[in-house]
């Protein structure tokens, strides 16, 4: 087996680079997976933009690739049932910008150690790809697992609820798809034209032109004064959030989806809150998981992710494709995949 590899790494704000790294060592509970396919995060793409400003999450110098599927290699010494060699997966932990990675096999926790959290079996983190599934759709569970969580046991939604969806980007879309699966009328709220084109073919009840039209007041037609139930943000921008506040009910939950850059702030008047006993959460750490459903909503086709994405890359392309993203030079952008 080859000693080298090819990487991309994030070294400071905008400076990515293709470099050539050892491939990781497989340790006792680690196993080794060839990458085949990597997606790119939304947050991917502002820590590339603003750096350490850009999410909690960042440790320069990182690989931040953690959207990847691909086939165990090797397993470690303790590693006895589950994965096995020649299995293809859906992975976990990050590094996925890059040829291999190493996942590791013993039961994830879901939560700080000593908070009540209990371990989550590994095959609910490394899933087993179904048959028919492709390396560049198997990329979708994580995405499926956290809006799941977002719209049904965040926002609330199932039969008789009605559900906003501010934003119609890839991960809106697959919120759509959700909240119709849970039987919850879904409206959406999108600035681009094409964007609610989308949001209408994957299943949208009502789609708002947020350019032209107040999503509130829009909102308040649709459900005949009753406003919706759940609201979903998935833009960390304080307007979209006051906005999901105006659009839910009393007793309405909005859910912030979209992650913000460290320095936001939001200024709303509390009353909103207050008097209308809304609920205001979030949504991106912790939670039950549930990749197996993950994938096989992707396999039984409920859940048509193939079409979520609209640009391939080359790894080795990855540094120019941020550039050009973050600066709106791709025409239609949705998301994009790397094939290493």
């Amino acid at each position: 087996m080859q000693k080298t590899m090819k990487e991309v790494i994030l070294f400071e704000k905008q400076d990515l680079r293709l470099v050539d790294s050892p491939v990781p060592k497989c340790g006792p509970n680690d196993a080794l997976i060839k990458i085949r396919a990597c997606a790119i995060c939304p947050t991917d793409l502002r820590k590339y933009a603003l750096g350490k400003m850009g999410s909690p999450l960042i440790h320069l110098p990182m690989n931040m690739g953690h959207e990847w599927a691909g086939d165990v290699i090797e397993v470690g010494e303790n590693v006895k049932n589950y994965p096995k060699v020649g299995m293809l997966v859906r992975g976990v932990a990050g590094r996925g910008y890059g040829e291999y990675t190493l996942a590791p096999v013993p039961a994830v926790m879901t939560g700080p150690p000593g908070a009540g959290f209990s371990a989550t079996p590994i095959d609910e983190m490394l899933v087993q790809m179904a048959d028919n599934v492709s390396y560049e759709e198997a990329t979708f569970v994580e995405n499926i697992m956290i809006c799941t969580q977002a719209v049904v046991d965040q926002a609330g939604a199932r039969v008789g609820k009605t559900i906003v969806i501010i934003g119609a980007g890839q991960m809106g879309l697959t919120q759509v798809m959700i909240g119709k699966l849970s039987g919850a009328k879904v409206i959406v709220t999108e600035f681009l034209d094409w964007r609610r084109e989308l949001a209408q073919k994957y299943g949208a009840d009502y789609v708002i032109d947020a350019s032209k039209e107040d999503p509130a007041k829009e909102v308040e037609k649709i459900t005949k004064g009753k406003m919706a139930d759940g609201c979903v943000v998935t833009v960390g921008q304080p307007d979209a959030i006051v906005q999901g506040l105006k659009v839910v009910g009393p007793g309405g939950v909005v859910c912030i989806f979209g992650g913000s850059t460290l320095d936001t702030t939001v200024t709303f008047n509390p009353n909103l809150i207050h008097y209308g006993s809304r609920i205001l959460t979030g949504v991106g750490v912790g939670g039950q998981r549930k990749g197996k459903m993950a994938m096989e909503l992707i396999a039984s086709g409920k859940i048509p992710v193939k079409g979520l994405y609209s640009h391939t890359f080359k790894l080795e392309e990855l540094p120019e494709a941020f550039k050009k993203i973050t600066e709106g030079k791709l025409e239609r952008y949705l998301k994009g995949m790397i094939i290493p």
